[in-house]
């Protein structure tokens, strides 16, 4: 593998983001950059297609931790918004997981910074905060993810 940049992955903490080039706590679009793509805010960025290249997939990994007396609860309310979630323009996965010490794992893909953007802002999701209310040890942890494609097409990448 040739030496480069390493990949960009940044942070978001309760919406606000940790890190990642032109980052902030409204638009995730500038943390959504790859090694060797334009600069972020870009046409090929912005559209999260590389020069001369495929468009590629948003991934998110959304860790949401409840309080114990909540566990429940919280996870009805998600699983209540999968469906919504699925049926969302660009949604390519939206796939829950949990851990063994009771936090729930949303693994994510989107077809571009734009469905992501709008998935952010959509009815699904702004239901779901308001379920989930008073109800979780803390913010929940996003990770937006840039992918490092090796080996195998098919298994080396979302």
């Amino acid at each position: 593998m040739p030496a480069g940049p390493a990949p960009t992955t940044a942070t978001r903490r309760g919406g606000a983001v940790d890190g990642g080039p032109g980052s902030t706590s409204a638009d995730t679009t500038g943390i959504l950059t790859r090694p060797g793509a334009d600069a972020p805010g870009s046409a090929a960025a912005s559209r999260g297609t590389p020069p001369g290249g495929d468009p590629v997939s948003v991934v998110v990994v959304a860790t949401i931790t409840p309080q114990p007396e909540h566990a429940d609860a919280v996870r009805e309310a998600v699983l209540a918004a999968i469906p919504q979630v699925h049926a969302e323009p660009g949604c390519e996965r939206y796939a829950l997981h949990a851990t063994r010490d009771g936090s729930l794992v949303m693994i994510e893909q989107w077809e571009s910074p734009e469905a992501l953007a709008v998935h952010g802002k959509a009815e699904a999701l702004t239901t779901l905060g308001q379920r989930l209310e008073g109800k979780l040890a803390g913010a929940p942890d996003l990770m937006v993810l840039d992918a490092v494609p090796a080996g195998d097409d098919a298994k080396g990448a979302l």
